[in-house]
This record gives structure tokens, C-alpha cells and sequence, in this order.
């Protein structure tokens, strides 16, 4: 994928980024797995031609007795590149908070994307979703996470390992 394109992205999730904090939310679970890119619509395909393009749906019954309906697992579906777009989507909001409202629910997002005043137990703010964003810019930039949480000392050692002792508060 181009830089160009990369960068695109991450423009389009600071905007999104920048609309929730004006609005006095913040999103608390920015990551990779919440950032999406856009697809070629395919509702116009006959169905063989949407198998061709996306594969099969694997599917696998559940095994489980005396549930309410009989059903299935379905895997994920695997995008080929050719069908993305250069549109870039925020999504799952499970997490969000107003900055105002003074009960925060629990959830952290992954480690790697945590921000240190949130593993210290401080209240969320749109400084940690920034934090998680530029963790994300890392990715999208360089093509991996600045930060392991497999170094000796956790994600914490991660951080003073690349960045240097954190400040005192």
C-alpha cells in the first residue's frame, strides 16, 4: 500500500478522532482492530460472482444442545486488497465515554495501544486517545507497533526502554 495512501488513513482517523473530542467523547478502545478500511460495494453482484471474489463462507455448526435455534459460526471474511478503498472507517464505540460523565466504564484498549495514565488507573481524556493514535500513525507509517509488551518489564519496560524514565506524576 502506498504512503499516500497510509497517510490518508491516518488523516481520516484524526478527523474522526478530532470530531468525538469536540463533541466531548472520548473513544477509549482506539486500535487496529477498530479501524477499518472501506470496500468496493458488491450488492450489485450475482452471488457467484461475490464467491468469486471474497471466497466461500466457511461455516461450522455450533455444537451445542437444546439451544434456542439451531445456528452457525461463520469465519471472517478475508478482503483482498484489490477491493479496498482509500476511505478509512472508526468503528466499535463500545467503550466511549463523555469526558463529563463522571462513571467510566471498565475496558481497556489492547496493551500496545494503552496509554500510560490509563495502566496507571487515571480517567480517560482525549490525550489517550491520541496516545492510541499515534500508536496506530506508528503502524501505519513504519508498519509495526513502537511498543512491546513482550520486553522484560511489560509494556511499562516498553515504553522507558524507547522513550526514557516516564515523568514522576
Amino acid at each position: 500500500m502506498s504512503m499516500t495512501t497510509r497517510m490518508s488513513a491516518a488523516r481520516q482517523l484524526l478527523e474522526a478522532l478530532e470530531n468525538l473530542h469536540e463533541a466531548g467523547i472520548v473513544h477509549r478502545d482506539l486500535n487496529e482492530r477498530n479501524c477499518m478500511w472501506g470496500i468496493e460495494p458488491l450488492d450489485h453482484l450475482p452471488r457467484s460472482a461475490k464467491y468469486e471474489a471474497l471466497g466461500r463462507p466457511l461455516k461450522q455448526m455450533i455444537p451445542v444442545d437444546n439451544l434456542w435455534k439451531q445456528g452457525e459460526l461463520v469465519g471472517p471474511v478475508k478482503i483482498p486488497p484489490s477491493l479496498h478503498t482509500k476511505k478509512f472507517h472508526l468503528g466499535d464505540f463500545g467503550l466511549v465515554k463523555k469526558v463529563s460523565d463522571p462513571v467510566t466504564p471498565r475496558g481497556y484498549p489492547p496493551l500496545q495501544y494503552c496509554s500510560p495514565d490509563r495502566l496507571h488507573r487515571k480517567d480517560p481524556s482525549p490525550a489517550c486517545d491520541i496516545w492510541s493514535y499515534m500508536i496506530l500513525f506508528s503502524e501505519l507509517y513504519l508498519g509495526h507497533v513502537p511498543f512491546s509488551p513482550v520486553f522484560n518489564g511489560g509494556i511499562i519496560g516498553g515504553f522507558v526502554m524507547s522513550l526514557g524514565p516516564l515523568p514522576e506524576e
